[in-house]
């Protein structure tokens, strides 16, 4: 509060500011601190790192985070032994949890074979490639490389669909399964994208979003991607959900692209109350976060796109030398 009042008294102190103004900026700086104090309080009790997870959800990632690190050692150029005590001791401990759940968690079975892995590993030196695999061999020739290159380069954002076409429910599914690759962290894959398009549904989304003016009513398909919050703990992965989030959008947009459909991202920034009425309307769980809508359909030929310049290689990036 005492900086709510200094900020004040600076307003009025210029000669810039009309009283309206001052009303107006301390108006927004009031809802934006209501609004962080909501978030916090909302962040503490999804993502408390107080010993063992009580909430399936963070139950789950605790126990994906748990074998990843067995897998990531098997993956070392030279894998030690033993190794993996104080994570073997605490996967037993979250299995034991997990076993307590009249539906346990999918990764239940990944941490069980990795604790199993990681036994035979300690005491032969034997590594279990359904751990840590083999990656598949690159292709030979320069065609996939040049096709990625192409996909890259032709995506644009559309905002002219043709909503006479359908959009294959086969195309999406592949779309989210390319995109279910991402890189993650601990593989813990917090991400779920769900898929809108009735008439009714699609305009209470776009309606709340408040970005497709003039072209909204004619998306074939709107998508509304999410990360579940409860499967990062502490404050130190406070914020890698949207880190998650927004590899895993992009990578869906390009899977889109590759099935041949177009799409426009639409951005959610928006105050709690807008997130809330999202989920109430699009069914999401209180423990999802949204990260982006999405508009998915085919383009009307000849539809045009923005011509979008990009930053030079030199913004882009710097090298040590």
């Amino acid at each position: 509060m005492t900086g709510m009042v200094a900020l004040v008294k600076r307003l009025m102190a210029s000669r810039l500011s009309r009283p309206v103004d001052v009303v107006r900026i301390y108006r927004e700086h009031l809802l934006d601190a209501t609004a962080y104090a909501a978030s916090s309080r909302r962040d503490l009790q999804l993502s408390r790192s107080d010993g063992y997870a009580s909430r399936k959800a963070q139950l789950d990632g605790q126990i994906i985070r748990a074998y990843h690190q067995i897998e990531k050692g098997m993956a070392l150029p030279t894998p030690r032994r033993p190794y993996g005590i104080k994570v073997k001791e605490r996967l037993v401990k979250l299995l034991a949890l997990a076993a307590e759940f009249p539906d346990p968690p999918a990764s239940v079975a990944d941490g069980r074979s990795a604790l199993a892995a990681l036994d035979n590993h300690n005491s032969t030196g034997a590594i279990d490639s359904t751990v840590a695999p083999l990656p598949q061999p690159a292709p030979d020739g320069a065609d996939d490389a040049a096709r990625l290159m192409e996909l890259f380069e032709r995506r644009h954002s559309v905002r002219d669909f043709d909503a006479s076409r359908p959009v294959d429910r086969t195309a999406l599914k592949k779309a989210v399964e390319l995109a279910g690759m991402s890189p993650s962290v601990c593989n813990r894959k917090p991400w779920h994208v769900s898929f809108f398009d009735s008439t009714e549904s699609k305009k209470a989304i776009l309606r709340l979003q408040r970005g497709a003016s003039g072209f909204g009513d004619g998306i074939p398909v709107v998508a509304v991607i999410s990360v579940e919050r409860s499967l990062f703990t502490g404050e130190g992965e406070r914020f890698q959900e949207w880190i998650e989030g927004g590899i895993f959008a992009m990578n869906l947009v390009w899977g889109l692209q590759a099935q041949g459909l177009d799409s426009c991202l639409l951005n959610w920034s928006k105050r709690n109350r807008e997130t809330r009425a999202l989920r109430s309307v699009t069914g999401l769980s209180d423990s999802h976060d949204v990260i982006v809508v999405v508009g998915i359909g085919h383009g009307r030929a000849g539809h045009r796109v923005t011509r979008s310049p990009r930053r030079t290689l030199d913004e882009l990036c710097t090298f040590e030398n």
